[in-house]
């Protein structure tokens, strides 16, 4: 993986997100996921609900950071991969448009049942 620092708007804090340059897949910091997607932002403020419609086996194995095993989470058309300790996100390369499109239509986080 390959660190790219970007800065946002004028007010906010540069970011570093983590790419795969073989598989265009980015990591994000837990505190960087809200910057870099401000629609993500839901993830943690509906931590609790984010985790309950988590599920094992997400793409990525463990957290690259934590090394605790990642899980699977639903957003929109998307499977994330989601730290559940830091909250750190990896989005495959090929989700990434996807998410993008999006990221207008409500929350995106299915209703925990």
């Amino acid at each position: 993986m390959e660190t790219f620092t970007r800065h946002g708007s004028a007010k906010s804090m540069p970011i570093e997100a983590d790419m795969c340059l073989a598989c265009g897949g980015l990591w994000l910091d837990g505190g960087e996921v809200a910057v870099a997607y401000p629609g993500l932002s839901v993830l943690g403020e509906r931590r609790g609900d984010v985790l309950a419609v988590g599920r094992a086996g997400a793409g990525i194995s463990s957290c690259p950071r934590c090394q605790i095993p990642a899980v699977e989470v639903p957003f929109f058309d998307v499977r994330l991969d989601l730290c559940p300790d830091c909250f750190g996100v990896w989005i495959d390369g090929d989700e990434m448009e996807a998410l993008s499109l999006s990221m207008d239509r409500g929350d995106g986080l299915p209703v925990p049942t």
